[in-house]
């Protein structure tokens, strides 16, 4: 009777610490918010990476920080207690929808604060980070140490973008979050090991729970790898001290433990995944009594989540999930255990691992195997485990019915929906508009952006294309051969099916000529200098065909109409073309204005934005750019109108629906 009540006083106090731990979560979201201000702090540096031209340390002081700080300056180490002066970074992140959001990530991380380390002082050092400095400095020696960071740190930063795109898109990038699996095989390996020298149980225990902090404070406390950890000692206290506690109160518990500790995880998608599959395999994994069915069952039960966070679907991911679980598990991991031993299995590692990129490259290649979602609603995807719970319980037909008709209709919505959209990209300094018609029948992309040295604005673009269901684009115009508006063309030709690129007037230049040999090699028609293109039941008519000594007047000139809304692309065209347009046709009352050149002095003169008197102006632009774009003369020039910028709106959305046009912006 008294263990009862023991046991029910504990339920009570879980329910309670749920309570708790839901309202800090709630506080957490809705007070987050960067430093804006120039001061001087204290904390402890835990955690370098240092790159070619800087170093990016993670600063635990009032706030956790991560700052900048320039090489030549930098003789810092984990560890260090450092008194420091820092001025704000400027977070000039793209705000592009359903791609990665760098607001959320700072969330995910609980960092409060991204600086620029001015001046700095060593005042002390935190012993406690002597372990994991020594682990770094070994690490930060081997060949393959992106994979031994990945592996022991939970940190995938030095893998690079393309190599983890290739493992998300080809499902399997679960195999490189440390987790139940990789903590269960370490802890069972020195479990064993223990035993055979040490008698007492107790001492073993204390020994393995000392590995497990390491583990879990060298990788700052993985959620995944915190999950694992809580879930391993709750289950193992649970049974030797014969509480009966139930593995529903278990689970509520851990999750509350690290959402409590950690609540920017929610952001996370490791998280959910981590949970949501756990939970499935703790209550009804059971049942499945081989290593095959355990892979279908997971597979099955997070594919909704690799819909909702990823866009997309490789129909081989179970098989490849079989394969690469044992060359991951069984051969990589024990290898970055050994690697940190003897530069012997590094050599061994760097090797396997190489192979292992190549085939992910391979693999990503062979796109016929990927099938792409758009965006799932989130009340479809919490419909889809309410549908999973009631299947596991109770098998019935209808279970399945509706499961087919959720997934079929995230899949083929687009494909009725009546609407027309218009999409203004937040490229930076640079231009993307996506044309979407009704029932999603034509796909049409005016320029692609283009950042020199950028290798995240590729996934940006490619995962947001993918969220919106694009799978083939009709017509890819270009309407000049800057990089800032084509730079990103080549990577669109080799991730979509393209039907035809249009190009402007004048002679190719180096980076047209570049993509005319992709074109080439993927047998795609191109065209230039053309005068009208059909989109749906509407034209794309081409304004500009007169040729000019320079890039930016040939820029093409786009008009149409959509809905009787009246739209004009200008591309970079400057007053020079403006003039010949307005004398060559007639052209009143233009309701959407993409501005010329982002908003340069050299274009949209008050003579021809009089003419065509626009109803609303769309500005590209990147925030605090070089140029000093857009020119406050062409904001006079404009001051009537409604202006949008992609620099200060994020990404815009034009939405055609029942012949009105609603305008939306994206700011994370």
């Amino acid at each position: 009777m008294q263990k009862s009540k023991i046991i029910l006083l504990f339920k009570a106090l879980i329910i309670l610490f749920s309570l708790v731990t839901l309202l800090k979560i709630i506080n957490y979201c809705n007070n987050y918010k960067l430093i804006n201000n120039n001061s001087t702090d204290k904390g402890t540096v835990t955690d370098i990476k240092k790159y070619q031209e800087y170093t990016v340390i993670i600063i635990k002081g009032k706030i956790k920080y991560k700052a900048y700080i320039n090489n030549s300056n930098n003789k810092l180490d984990i560890g260090d207690i450092i008194s420091f002066k820092y001025s704000v970074k400027d977070l000039n992140t793209y705000k592009i929808p359903n791609s990665f959001n760098y607001i959320k990530y700072l969330k995910s991380e609980g960092i409060e604060g991204i600086i620029n380390i001015d001046e700095f002082k060593i005042v002390g050092n935190n012993s406690i980070y002597n372990i994991k400095k020594i682990l770094n400095n070994k690490m930060d020696k081997l060949r393959s140490k992106k994979y031994v960071y990945t592996f022991l740190s939970a940190d995938k930063t030095y893998l690079d973008q393309d190599i983890k795109t290739y493992y998300i898109e080809n499902g399997i990038s679960h195999h490189l979050c440390v987790s139940g699996f990789h903590l269960v095989f370490l802890l069972s390996f020195f479990k064993k090991q223990f035993k055979k020298i040490i008698k007492k149980e107790n001492v073993t225990m204390a020994l393995i729970i000392f590995i497990t902090f390491i583990y879990l404070f060298n990788s700052n406390f993985s959620i995944s790898l915190l999950r694992a950890a809580l879930l391993y000692y709750s289950v193992y206290i649970n049974k030797k001290y014969n509480i009966n506690l139930n593995k529903i109160f278990i689970f509520v518990l851990i999750l509350n433990i690290s959402l409590f500790l950690y609540p920017g995880s929610i952001y996370k998608s490791s998280f959910w995944y981590s949970f949501i599959l756990s939970y499935f395999l703790m209550f009804y994994g059971q049942k499945y009594n081989s290593l095959f069915k355990i892979n279908i069952f997971s597979y099955v039960i997070s594919l909704p989540l690799t819909i909702y966070f990823n866009y997309q679907v490789n129909i081989l991911a179970p098989l490849l999930g079989m394969l690469f679980f044992y060359y991951i598990c069984y051969l990589i991991y024990p290898l970055v255990f050994l690697s940190m031993i003897c530069s012997f299995f590094d050599a061994i590692l760097y090797f396997l691992s190489l192979i292992l990129e190549i085939i992910n490259k391979y693999i990503n290649n062979v796109k016929i195997t990927m099938i792409i979602f758009p965006k799932m609603s989130i009340y479809a995807l919490i419909l889809i485990y309410l549908i999973y719970l009631c299947y596991l319980n109770k098998p019935t037909i209808k279970c399945i019915i509706i499961y087919i008709f959720i997934m079929f209709y995230s899949y083929s919505y687009m494909y009725f929906d009546n609407n027309r959209y218009l999409y203004f990209i937040d490229v930076h300094q640079g231009d993307m508009i996506v044309y979407i018609g009704k029932n999603h029948k034509n796909v049409t992309l005016i320029d692609t952006g283009g950042v020199q040295k950028d290798t995240y604005l590729k996934n940006n673009i490619r995962s947001f294309l993918h969220s919106i269901g694009v799978k083939k684009i009709n017509s890819l115009v270009i309407t000049h051969g800057d990089f800032d508006h084509m730079g990103e063309a080549i990577n669109i030709v080799e991730n979509f099916k393209v039907e035809k690129v249009i190009f402007n007037c004048g002679e190719f230049n180096d980076l047209e000529r570049e993509l005319i040999k992709v074109l080439d090699k993927k047998k795609i028609k191109y065209y230039s200098c053309i005068k009208e293109l059909n989109i749906d039941k509407n034209k794309l008519y081409f304004l500009q065909t007169k040729e000019y000594d320079n890039e930016n007047d040939n820029s093409n000139v786009i008009y149409t109409e959509l809905n009787s809304y009246k739209f004009m692309f200008m591309g970079d065209a400057s007053t020079t073309t403006e003039k010949e347009i307005i004398q060559k046709y007639n052209l009143p009352d233009i309701d959407v204005l993409k501005v010329g050149h982002h908003g340069s002095k050299t274009s949209s003169g008050k003579e021809f934005i009089n003419e065509i008197n626009p109803k609303y102006s769309i500005i590209s632009v990147g925030k605090n750019n070089r140029y000093g774009h857009p020119n406050k003369e062409v904001l006079n020039t404009l001051e009537d109108l409604k202006i949008y910028r992609t620099d200060q709106d994020g990404s815009i959305m034009l939405k055609i629906k029942n012949n009105k046009l609603k305008i939306e912006t994206c700011i994370p």
